[in-house]
């Protein structure tokens, strides 16, 4: 979200040489498909990449020198609510941040966003390859360490470290949390705690590694259960951002965990051009299910007068006897002011069984009993801004 200083350099009442800054914006996405067709009919619908209703986003920020404040909140279907943040942060010492609240950190989260990604996200996206991990292209490679309701730490101790913990915390109003249950027991709450690093060697990558507690209310099981991932990310090649990541499962029963591996790169080829790609496997503990895939490449191409042009093509391999599916989007936008409008043509192969299809266009059901082959298309005009 880009944000516009509207109150800089404010003393803060009752202190002596305290200083506020206080910032707000606002950040926005819909998607109207004026025709498209579900595999029968034609339709129209709006949506957002993600599903669901248009979003109207807006967010406070009040800092200082050793506490913060952040209030992030969304406007969608005639309601308000919190959005991916409500925090309270306090720096008592240099390089150490104390937070509290509904709380986000992105800083080691491995992404590879592009194409398809920011239009109507092929459903595969979300998970349709019957598996815990994702094929987002949000956190591919290496997961958000920090996405609970409760308490975090982040530290950088030395230069170029990065230390990040979290324990998802519930609260007296019976809230569940980040752990699934609404127990506040000591115990439950620190088996699910998130633990990350991130070490930047200069003019080389930055090696990533984590833990993501689960707690014992998952179905991993009732020790200490979650999720490892390691990743590495290059940087010593000129105009290239690379990451390659490893995903384990950490279950009581070792023989049912799955694995994944993953990779996102992107590649400027001048000032006009960039390319990106992605490509993800998953390995089932299970020896009975074959390995899942999913995989993609795109290009995004800058012309005068704020015009660009979008292409990408996506393909889901699920395992055993479903059958793949492969997405594709052509897409141009027109930069406005503080917004931008586009318009593209997107479609995806529907495969029998395979559940796939487009936010919002989904292939119906033959007899209502199971989905048939066919293909799902879709215009989209896509409605951006940000202040």
């Amino acid at each position: 979200m880009k944000k516009t200083l509207i109150a800089v350099a404010a003393a803060a009442a009752l202190t002596t040489s305290a200083f506020a800054e206080v910032t707000f914006g606002g950040w926005g996405r819909a998607i109207w498909a004026p025709i498209a067709s579900n595999g029968g009919d034609a339709v129209t619908f709006t949506s957002t990449s993600w599903g669901g209703k248009g979003r109207i986003g807006f967010g406070m920020d009040f800092t200082s020198e050793n506490v913060d404040m952040h209030a992030d909140f969304k406007l969608e279907d005639g309601k308000a609510d919190i959005n991916d943040q409500l925090k309270i942060v306090v720096r008592p010492i240099e390089n150490v941040s104390i937070s509290i609240g509904k709380l986000q950190d992105d800083t080691l989260r491995g992404d590879c966003c592009y194409g398809s990604w920011n239009w109507l996200r092929p459903n595969w996206f979300g998970g349709m390859l019957e598996t815990s991990y994702k094929a987002e292209d949000e956190g591919l490679t290496f997961s958000r360490t920090i996405d609970l309701k409760g308490v975090a730490v982040k530290a950088t101790p030395v230069e170029g470290l990065v230390i990040l913990a979290g324990i998802p915390v519930s609260d007296n109003s019976g809230e569940a949390t980040a752990m699934g249950h609404t127990s506040n027991l000591a115990e439950d709450a620190y088996k699910a705690a998130k633990v990350g690093f991130g070490y930047t060697i200069d003019g080389v990558g930055q090696i990533k590694a984590q833990f993501l507690g689960k707690g014992p209310s998952s179905d991993y099981g009732e020790d200490d259960t979650g999720d490892l991932e390691v990743a590495f990310k290059l940087s010593a090649v000129e105009n290239l951002s690379a990451e390659v990541g490893f995903k384990m499962q950490l279950k009581d029963n070792s023989d049912e965990a799955n694995k994944l591996v993953a990779l996102g790169a992107r590649y400027q080829v001048n000032d006009a051009c960039a390319v990106a790609a992605s490509a993800a496997v998953t390995l089932y503990g299970n020896s009975d299910i074959d390995p899942s895939m999913a995989f993609g490449a795109g290009v995004d191409y800058v012309l005068d007068n704020g015009i660009g042009l979008c292409a990408d093509v996506r393909v889901a391999m699920p395992q055993n006897d479903f059958d793949p599916s492969i997405g594709f989007l052509l897409g141009a936008s027109k930069g406005f002011s503080n917004g931008k409008l586009s318009v593209g043509f997107q479609g995806v192969s529907v495969a029998e069984n395979s559940g796939t299809g487009l936010c919002g266009a989904m292939k119906p059901a033959k007899d209502g009993v199971e989905e048939v082959d066919g293909f799902v298309w879709a215009v989209p005009v896509c409605f951006e801004f940000s202040f």
